[in-house]
């Protein structure tokens, strides 16, 4: 079952259990670092909440990045690029902040490759 946890000041104290018994579960948990699903194209890709580095740390469990690129507004049948990085785990050395920065610019270039294949891929 999929649940949708927006970003808020406190949601990492009121998701935090769940969020765990999810992951210790075996099951994958979907964040939407930028606080929820962003209805602005501009900047791309929006800052990223330091709470995603929090809870991987706090749970040891990897990240994935996905980008998500569409040429207009998402609709039912517009054509979407979706890219799936690689499994990743933030560096210690970083802090939280610098943590979610290091996060966006990983998923920032994923989007650029799913807006670069998307050209690629056209047909006449």
């Amino acid at each position: 079952m999929a649940e949708t946890i927006g970003y808020r000041s406190n949601v990492v104290a009121q998701s935090g259990s769940w969020f765990f018994g999810q992951i210790l579960g075996g099951d994958v948990v979907a964040i939407f670092p930028e606080g929820g699903v962003r209805k602005t194209r501009h900047p791309a890709i929006g800052e990223f909440a330091p709470g995603v580095v929090y809870l991987q740390r706090r749970s040891g469990a990897d990240i994935v990045p996905i980008a998500l690129w569409t040429r207009g507004r998402l609709r039912p049948r517009s054509r979407y690029v979706i890219v799936m990085g690689t499994p990743v785990q933030v560096p210690e050395e970083l802090d939280i902040d610098a943590g979610a920065a290091w996060l966006r610019e990983r998923t920032l270039q994923l989007y650029e490759h799913a807006k670069e294949s998307e050209g690629g891929n056209r047909t006449p």
